[in-house]
């Protein structure tokens, strides 16, 4: 099973010699009240190093500025009469090098595990790591056990299938 990859130009210039960084930065425009800015920060650096330990050498997601940019908020532009059961979400702007990752403010957010099973709300390092996945162009994958399947799940970490279907992709593919 897996993700099913559509062609498609590659994002970054990786080869064999040098990784390209991507940079994240986060807009404490907004929180829930329920989460300081270090929570925040904390769930959204753990997602990071989930993906840089699957993209080694591939590409890095690092905090701080840069020419490659991922803006995160907490927001309410995600058109809910189209999306009703949308989140959070992953738009690329006019530049394809420069994305905004949005979580839902409309939303209950927490960090930790099991919480929308508990009916408590939407984990924040779950929701980070699926939408860093769409960063790097992953579809949604119709394997439940991903962290790219289009169904919430309460997964913090990529599982080995998942790590080696991404890594032969890119390998094959960049």
């Amino acid at each position: 099973m897996g993700v099913q990859f559509p062609p498609r130009q590659p994002l970054f210039s990786v080869n064999k010699f040098m990784s390209d960084v991507v940079h994240w930065t986060y807009l404490p425009i907004w929180k829930p009240k329920n989460l300081s800015n270090e929570k925040i920060l904390s769930a959204i650096r753990f997602a990071a190093n989930e993906w840089n330990l699957c993209m080694k050498g591939l590409v890095e997601l690092k905090e701080g500025s840069g020419n490659l940019q991922i803006r995160i908020s907490f927001d309410n532009k995600i058109d809910k009469k189209l999306h009703p059961n949308r989140i959070a979400e992953c738009r690329t702007f006019k530049n394809p090098r420069q994305w905004e990752i949005s979580f839902d403010s409309r939303e209950p957010w927490h960090v930790g595990g099991w919480r929308k099973f508990l009916g408590v709300g939407y984990d924040l390092r779950s929701s980070a790591l699926h939408e860093f996945g769409h960063v790097f162009a992953l579809p949604h994958s119709n394997d439940v056990d991903f962290i790219m399947h289009s169904d919430y799940n309460d997964n913090k970490r990529l599982i080995s299938r998942e790590i080696k279907n991404y890594r032969d992709f890119f390998a094959n593919n960049l």
